[in-house]
């Protein structure tokens, strides 16, 4: 019957699952892989609760917040013929359905094999895969090769230019604020043109930031 009664109270750490399934080729296995699952990740467990109930009570449950999804799994999907169901709520848990599916798939793949005569064990020793050693060829022999230092090499100078940019365009900025503060920029106007007063500044302050930046790339 329908449950009268919240599965859990407090904080709801743990995602709990109710779970409806059609198939016993499945269940035993299923109940299985989360187990496994929720030994490696015990920190926020995908707490199963195997419900007896029908899937309108169950959905309803969900939405009463009793559970936080609904797994429905029948005889077909195993088969292939048909997919298994999650229903749940809205919700910012963006984990749940990839976290789901990849335990379902898990073990459809194992009774797949085991219908077979097939070991899922041998399976998932022969399936593993092999390092790839990578070395680079120069002029001076072999060497090791750093694809990461490629990747973020790019963009460190790219935070070192904005950050010279920066430094240097506030620099600029507080200068003309203060001499016009302090009625100097009349004084300069009176010896130069505007364009040359605002040239020499830019140029200035642009050989400080190309400094900022080479200090920057030598020290790291």
């Amino acid at each position: 019957g329908k449950m009268q009664q919240k599965v859990f109270t407090g904080p709801r750490d743990d995602r709990h699952l109710a779970v409806l399934i059609n198939d016993d080729a499945i269940e035993q296995t299923l109940r299985h892989m989360f187990e496994d699952y929720n030994k490696d990740n015990s920190g926020r467990k995908l707490v199963p609760h195997y419900v007896d109930m029908d899937e309108e009570e169950a959905k309803q449950a969900v939405l009463e917040e009793d559970f936080d999804a609904l797994l429905i799994v029948d005889e077909k999907t195993v088969g292939g013929e048909g997919p298994p169901r999650l229903f749940s709520r809205p919700s910012s848990d963006v984990t749940l359905q990839p976290t789901t599916r990849r335990i379902i798939n898990k073990a459809v793949s194992n009774v797949r094999y085991q219908q077979n005569g097939l070991s899922p064990e041998l399976i998932a020793e022969l399936s593993h895969g092999v390092w790839l050693e990578d070395i680079q060829l120069s002029e001076e022999g072999e060497g090791k090769v750093n694809r990461m230092a490629g990747m973020f090499l790019p963009f460190i100078f790219l935070m070192l230019i904005f950050f010279g940019i920066m430094t240097s365009s506030q620099g600029l900025l507080n200068s003309i604020i203060e001499e016009k503060n302090n009625r100097v920029i009349e004084v300069l106007l009176a010896a130069v043109s505007p364009l040359e007063m605002m040239a020499g500044k830019i140029l200035g302050q642009s050989a400080i930031g190309i400094t900022l930046v080479a200090l920057y790339a030598g020290g790291g």
